[in-house]
């Protein structure tokens, strides 16, 4: 007999979420917001995530994590993804059915779209 901990539920190869309500919030804290808003995408199977001007990141590159967006944008998204993430984690982890064709056209389309350009006080401190 195995001293093996019981296997976890099958999610398709995904870990379950075990974690409380506060750690998930703390954890939101350090993630980055553009990608938690296309995971979001993934999670509600609602592009809305990444339309949403008041949340939409400012630009897309490579090592900034914030999309420079305000501090403010990324407090606001990361209390918007709270509850879905914690009604994701009570489902058991139950996602929505697949995007159509189109609609994960649209979503790989913007990658490679200009969002904006970053705000003058970030490119001025970045040079």
């Amino acid at each position: 007999m195995s001293n093996r901990d019981p296997e976890p539920p099958d999610l398709n190869g995904r870990t379950p979420i075990t974690d409380d309500d506060e750690t998930i919030a703390r954890m939101l804290d350090e993630v980055s917001v553009p990608t938690l808003l296309c995971s979001m995408v993934h999670l509600t199977g609602d592009p809305s995530w990444i339309r949403d001007e008041t949340i939409k990141p400012q630009g897309l590159f490579l090592n900034i994590y914030d999309g420079f967006m305000s501090p403010e944008a990324q407090a606001d998204a990361r209390a918007r993804a709270l509850p879905h993430i914690l009604a994701f984690r009570d489902s058991g982890g139950a996602l929505p059915p697949p995007p159509s064709p189109a609609r994960t056209d649209r979503g790989i389309t913007l990658g490679h779209e200009r969002v904006g350009d970053p705000p003058a006080a970030t490119r001025a401190s970045s040079s």
